[in-house]
């Protein structure tokens, strides 16, 4: 009976030691990646798998913009759901926070990218054979180093005054064959914000010149547009869908955006006033009809009307390069008819990001892409005009030159020239306007002379971080 008492005793004494020994508290992570979280500037829903030895918390204080599916729990296998909200800067955001079990923590490091869009953003510069500096605005991040592999293309930072600064690149002369670089924008911990890709030509690639030639008809709707108001969206989509259905030709858009839009350019006010335009928006096709808030069939409708009545046209023939910061163009008319005529040549721009009202879905789009927007007239406004006599020649040659007003050479690949034909109306019902569009062609600006970007080149000219 005693050696059972001692035997119990031992039993008991060694359960009450196992109860009584501290024991060391533990966050284990499944997953080593876990203890960084990267967002994109959407957000979304990332979890985390540990297991804590004890009861266990977050007890670091954080921004309303991170929020989990609990802040603490018992000990065992916990997964740890963290929810990061949509963000609307350019600005990266950062935050860690520490999970807490008896005497040990784990700490998670949250980023968040910053909001950007491609289409906004730089990513070719295109320089010619004789070499240049040039100069871009970065916004928003200036916490970054610029780094380059090539001896010929050199960039550094400067004027930076910790929300913006310039970044200076200088490319030496070409004498050789076309080259590349790369240019990184890194963080201080060394990751890629940006890269920069830097082409530049040989002397004789940048002989090259692009020739546009039409020898069918264009249609064109010109549409009087505006950033506030609502119904521009249905117009563009009406648009959209009257072009794909239409299989009887050729038809070009430009929008012009009216006194108090985001993209209102000074051409507008003349133009309203000879298409005496008085709402938005309001479409005239091939200078001859308006068209108000109208759907795609009645664009169709109006479409196959003219394709019927302008039967005969002029050819254009078009080549634009630019240059140190001046845009040349050359336009060549043929077969022009004995007739008066006035020749528009404008500057379009695609990928323009602004806002714009929504009334479809009742919002606004703080980052809408617009397309075809007119920014300047090369030409007057309403055109130069001239007139075919049956003495004078069959043809016309127009040269023209304008200096663009851009913060630097990296002009856009995504801008391009209009060339339209305007001919004397003739004196019957169908006809609006004094002179209907006889022709139109886009002529590209000579992407291997200093072309760059997405980028808007007149309000975009930044590259966000």
């Amino acid at each position: 009976m005693r050696k059972i008492f001692n035997y119990c005793l031992l039993i008991i004494s060694c359960a009450f030691c196992c109860c009584t020994t501290d024991k060391s508290d533990s966050i284990i992570v499944s997953d080593l990646d876990s203890t960084h979280l990267t967002f994109d500037a959407s957000g979304g829903t990332k979890q985390i798998q540990f297991n804590a030895t004890n009861h266990w918390s977050i007890v670091t204080p954080y921004d309303g913009w991170i929020t989990f599916n609990s802040t603490e729990g018992e000990s065992g296998l916990n997964t740890l759901v963290v929810t990061v909200g949509a963000i609307n800067t350019s600005l990266q955001r950062e935050a860690t926070i520490t999970i807490v079990c008896g005497n040990a923590s784990k700490e998670i490091l949250i980023t968040q990218k910053g909001r950007t869009n491609a289409l906004v953003n730089f990513n070719t510069i295109n320089l010619d054979a004789s070499g240049d500096t040039i100069t871009i605005k970065v916004v928003g991040n200036t916490d970054f180093t610029a780094e380059t592999q090539e001896l010929w293309c050199q960039c550094k930072k400067i004027n930076d005054n910790g929300f913006t600064c310039e970044l200076s690149i200088t490319v030496s002369a070409n004498d050789s064959d076309t080259r590349s670089a790369y240019i990184y924008l890194k963080s201080q911990t060394g990751m890629i914000l940006q890269s920069l890709s830097v082409k530049q030509m040989s002397q004789s690639e940048q002989l090259t010149n692009i020739t546009v030639k039409t020898n069918t008809r264009s249609s064109l709707f010109m549409v009087f547009v505006a950033t506030w108001c609502p119904f521009t969206t249905l117009m563009a989509e009406a648009f959209t869908s009257a072009r794909e259905s239409w299989q009887l030709g050729n038809v070009e858009l430009v929008n012009v955006h009216v006194v108090d839009s985001e993209l209102y350019c000074q051409e507008s006010k003349e133009l309203s006033q000879y298409y005496k335009n008085n709402t938005t928006p309001t479409g005239i096709l091939d200078g001859r009809i308006t068209i108000e808030n109208s759907m795609n069939q009645a664009i169709m409708n109006f479409l196959t009307e003219s394709k019927s009545i302008l039967t005969n046209h002029a050819q254009i023939e078009g080549t634009a390069m630019l240059k140190n910061g001046e845009i040349l163009a050359e336009i060549k008319l043929k077969a022009l008819s004995v007739d008066d005529y006035a020749l528009q040549v404008w500057l379009i721009e695609d990928n323009v990001v602004a806002s714009q009202v929504d009334g479809a879905n009742d919002c606004v789009y703080e980052d809408y892409v617009h397309n075809c927007v007119l920014r300047k007239s090369l030409s007057a406004t309403l055109g130069d005009e001239f007139i075919i006599s049956e003495e004078s020649a069959k043809h016309k040659i127009f040269t023209y030159s304008y200096s663009c007003a851009m913060p630097s050479h990296c002009n856009k690949g995504n801008t391009y020239l209009m060339a339209i034909l305007q001919r004397k109306s003739p004196n019957n019902d169908a006809f609006e306007f004094p002179f209907y569009v006889d022709n139109c062609v886009i002529i590209p600006i000579d992407s291997c002379i200093n072309s760059g970007g997405n980028e808007n080149i007149f309000i975009g000219e930044d590259i966000e971080l």
